[in-house]
Formats: structure tokens, C-alpha cells, sequence
């Protein structure tokens, strides 16, 4: 029916860690590939996806924590337990600011304003790693046409709120432009997931039918 919003990723880790930046990351992974460990939100979550298209690009093997949710993940990332996670900003950046984990790469094409200091991974050379989470609002299948519209409008009007957009700035989401909601531009998303994230995840062994 419509996007609502998109925010970046980061490659998030433990407080102690032998790494500050992506390539202090690769030569980590690299020199502890037995023990070293990510945590997500479970197999198929946006953190699971993040960091498999991260470690591809990466060419790192780093063994798979999954939990049943983000909260559990952070919560042992904070503690020490995992190694790293790749997080969106909405959930993170609090972690982020009160010092409870470090932010060691912005997985997006460009810098986010709340972490000036941390760098992308398209500025250290992967151009692939561009990962975005996003939300969308859904009708049934065979939902009236007139319905669709009075629903897109409804979220056309929210998306221009200028409180909300601040809201959501403030946690590294961006909101769509107005060409970005029509019901095409999910469609879009869904088609790029399933041809980029899903083979992905099954070359790596990692995709659970």
C-alpha cells in the first residue's frame, strides 16, 4: 500500500572488542575465525540479512547467534557474550550514545548524523553494502481500489507532518519522498529482496525454508 520508512544499519560491537573501524573488523574476523561470533534478532530478521550481505561482501565467516528478538541480542552484545551485530539505528543509537556498545560502520551510502565520527562501508570499498530496514503499511489482497487510495492518502498526509518527520530524523529514519509512496516502490523492495538477500542467505547456508 505505501512506504513508510527506511533507516540504516550499523555494524555494531561489544565494548571490548579489538576493533574501532571495518577494517580493524576484517582483520579481527579474519584472525579469530573460531570463536568469532554475531548475534540477530533470529534467522530471517533485518539483522540477520544485514550482516550476511555484510560477511559476503566482507568475505569473513563469522558463526551465527541468533535470538528471539533484538532485545536478547543487545542485551548480550552489551554484556560481551557475541562479538558484533548489524542493528538499525532506531534500536541502536541509544545503545551507541550511552556507550554500551561501539558503532564500528554505517552499512549505507552515506554518513549518519548522529555518528559523523563513524565511516560507511562504501568508504572503506564495498560499494555492495548498502542496507537499509524498512516498514510498510499492507491490505488484503483484493482490497477495493477506492480503499487503497483513501489509505496511501492517509499516509501521504502523516509522512508530511513536519513533528513526525523530526521524530524520525531523530533516529536516523528517513521518511519517503512523494514519489517513493506509491504502492509500486514495496513491490520494488520485496523484488530486490528476493533477488539479492535470499540467494544470499542460502549460498551462505543460513536460509531456513
Amino acid at each position: 500500500m505505501g512506504l513508510a520508512g527506511t533507516a540504516p544499519t550499523i555494524l555494531l560491537a561489544r565494548p571490548l572488542l579489538a576493533a574501532s573501524n571495518l577494517p580493524e573488523f576484517v582483520a579481527y574476523a579474519g584472525a579469530n575465525r573460531a570463536t568469532a561470533t554475531y548475534g540477530s534478532a533470529g534467522v530471517g530478521s533485518i539483522s540477520h540479512f544485514a550482516c550476511v550481505i555484510l560477511l559476503s561482501a566482507l568475505k569473513q565467516n563469522v558463526t551465527h547467534v541468533p535470538y528471539r528478538g533484538v532485545a536478547p541480542a543487545m542485551n548480550d552484545l552489551m554484556g560481551g557474550h557475541i562479538d558484533v551485530m548489524c542493528d538499525q539505528s532506531t534500536t541502536s543509537l541509544p545503545q551507541v550514545a550511552g556507550g554500551k556498545v561501539k558503532a564500528l560502520a554505517v552499512l549505507t551510502d552515506r554518513r549518519l548524523a548522529q555518528l559523523p565520527d563513524v565511516a560507511t562501508a562504501l568508504s572503506f570499498g564495498y560499494g555492495d553494502v548498502n542496507i537499509r530496514a524498512w516498514n510498510a503499511l499492507f491490505a488484503p489482497k483484493g482490497t477495493p481500489a477506492p480503499v487503497i487510495k483513501r489509505l496511501n492518502d492517509a499516509l501521504r498526509a502523516a509522512v508530511a507532518d513536519a513533528d513526525l518527520r523530526r521524530q524520525m530524523e531523530a533516529v536516523g529514519v528517513d521518511l519517503p519522498a512523494p514519489d517513493q509512496l506509491a504502492p509500486r516502490t514495496v513491490s520494488d523492495l520485496i523484488a530486490m529482496g528476493l533477488e539479492r538477500d535470499v540467494p544470499a542467505l542460502r549460498a551462505r547456508g543460513e536460509y531456513l525454508d
